[in-house]
């Protein structure tokens, strides 16, 4: 995969410890269905641009009713990502800020008072779930309403009435705490700012040019080719085991807006995963911004693995991943894309794990690597070794500047450096944009005919990029005492590798990453 990916993530790499089994997908999703008790799954895969899709089991074993490609579901919290793509957007477009707050453009909501925190959240803090806010839908008045007043028609942030009062969850950005009320305020922004209906921004920048036919928002009962879907009472007993009959879903899902808010099948996921992790349909400052998770306890910048804006950043058997999860009573969905083999995947069921029916536990993630044997093993990319060569940058000059040369010293290890890989076939240059950094890497850049590109220190994560860019390829990284340490303890945690002594100049670690492990060497230059 040649095309940049700017991203933030983190990989904690696996050694996979799958074998394929079943004979093939369908198999194996049918042995996986009678083991979990789940009634039906549909799962999508692209890759190379051609998308395959399996499904297996009913889409109402009641009615006898098989699944097929045609049948939906509803897809909960990955409506998150078309909500955070259309934000993004306008902040391309200069219409939001993502470190404004909140208050900024609702100057004349009094509601907005009432909220935790809500004179301090910023657009950024409610994309990633770092505001304090508590999630109000875990409020047993709001089910309730939702039951006795099925064709009732939630506006804006009425939804939010329900957390009024309450206490934060901590001071903004302190903290990280999963909330859909995060985005109702969002989406009362985007309207407020906009002066349009987010479904119709959505549809028109969205569904309408990326032709996903088959997504709609979910905004009634009625939904065509709805499948039947089963629940426990998470949310209380108010709507039965089956919440779902083909065609008819058992709740108003309209109260869900902005939290999620959207009907699909999982070829309309798989595409849309592909089009928001891959495709350029935003600037790519607002991909790094994405991209740049926080952790899912600390609400800290540049961890592990975590949530970005609108997008969950996980480790898969076969390395990262970034894509979203979505619940509503009695559906399960997942999308993923895993840059290194450019795959995109998304699955639903139609249950969810507190039903019944259900065997023991499931999650969606266990699902996921069922699936992805079946293609990543044959994958090219997947037998591919990358390495990675990286270096401090060599000694500099101490003029007291910020942005020093390189000293009489300095430019001599950069050419000894230039020596000692001028035959590992290097393909491509890193560096940071600093000089020291830069006049580092360039004797070799001059010896081979390469341009020394550059990446942020700020975002370690960068070294995945160098993967998924140049897989199967050599790759010089030239960095900083903290930076390269730092990069190679995201890639592989078990290193520790202390940050680099001032006086630590000419070591040469080189990474090589094949089938989702890294081997670590060190020497000298």
């Amino acid at each position: 995969m040649k095309r940049s990916l700017i991203v933030a993530l983190l990989l904690t790499f696996l050694g996979s410890t799958l074998s394929l089994g079943a004979q093939n997908l369908q198999q194996a999703l049918e042995e996986e269905l009678n083991k979990k008790g789940i009634p039906g799954i549909s799962v999508t895969v692209i890759q190379k641009g051609d998308a395959q899709t399996t499904v297996a089991g009913m889409a109402d074993p009641d009615q006898k009713i098989p699944l097929e490609t045609k049948h939906r579901m509803l897809s909960g919290s990955i409506g998150k990502t078309y909500f955070a793509a259309l934000i993004m957007q306008l902040v391309d477009q200069g219409k939001l800020d993502l470190d404004k707050k909140a208050i900024d453009y609702l100057t004349d909501e009094d509601w907005l008072l009432k909220i935790p925190n809500g004179r301090q959240i910023t657009l950024r803090s409610l994309l990633n779930h770092t505001s304090g806010i508590p999630e109000y839908v875990y409020a047993n008045d709001l089910w309730k309403t939702i039951k006795e007043r099925p064709d009732k028609q939630w506006q804006g942030a009425e939804r939010l009435v329900f957390i009024e009062g309450q206490e934060p969850l901590f001071e903004v950005g302190e903290g990280w705490s999963y909330a859909d009320a995060n985005y109702i305020i969002l989406g009362t922004v985007v309207e407020k700012v906009t002066g349009r209906a987010i479904y119709d921004q959505v549809i028109e920048s969205i569904l309408k040019p990326y032709h996903l036919n088959r997504t709609e928002p979910s905004i009634q009962q009625d939904l065509t080719d709805i499948t039947a879907a089963y629940t426990g009472n998470l949310f209380g007993n108010f709507f039965g085991e089956k919440v779902s009959e083909v065609n008819r879903y058992g709740l108003n899902p309209q109260f869900e807006w902005t939290g999620g808010g959207f009907v699909t099948n999982s070829a309309d996921l798989a595409a849309w995963a592909k089009i928001f992790y891959s495709d350029a349909i935003f600037s790519s400052s607002a991909h790094a911004a994405v991209f740049n998770p926080v952790n899912e306890q600390t609400g800290k910048l540049n961890t592990a693995t975590g949530y970005g804006l609108g997008t969950q950043i996980f480790a898969t058997s076969y390395g990262i991943a970034y894509g979203h999860t979505g619940f509503m009573p009695g559906f399960l969905s997942l999308m993923a894309y895993l840059p290194d083999y450019d795959i995109a995947v998304a699955l639903q069921v139609n249950t969810d794990p507190y039903s019944s029916l259900v065997k023991g536990r499931f999650s969606v993630y266990d699902l996921l690597e069922v699936v992805l044997p079946f293609y990543i093993q044959k994958n090219k990319a997947y037998k591919k070794k990358t390495t990675l060569y990286m270096v401090r940058h060599t000694e500099k000059d101490n003029d007291g500047t910020r942005d020093p040369n390189l000293s009489n010293d300095g430019r001599q290890r950069a050419q000894h450096l230039a020596e000692v890989l001028s035959g590992s076939g290097i393909d491509a240059i890193y560096s940071t944009p600093y000089k020291r950094t830069t006049q580092t890497g360039a004797p070799l850049a001059d010896q081979l005919g390469l341009k020394v590109q550059t990446y942020s220190p700020s975002n370690l994560t960068h070294v995945f990029d160098f993967i998924a860019n140049h897989q199967g390829e050599k790759v010089l990284v030239v960095g900083h005492s903290n930076t390269i340490p730092g990069m190679i303890n995201w890639l592989k945690k078990d290193a520790k590798m202390p940050m680099l002594q001032e006086s630590e100049y000419g070591d040469l670690f080189v990474l090589k990453y094949k089938k989702g492990r890294v081997k670590l060497d060190k020497g000298k230059f």
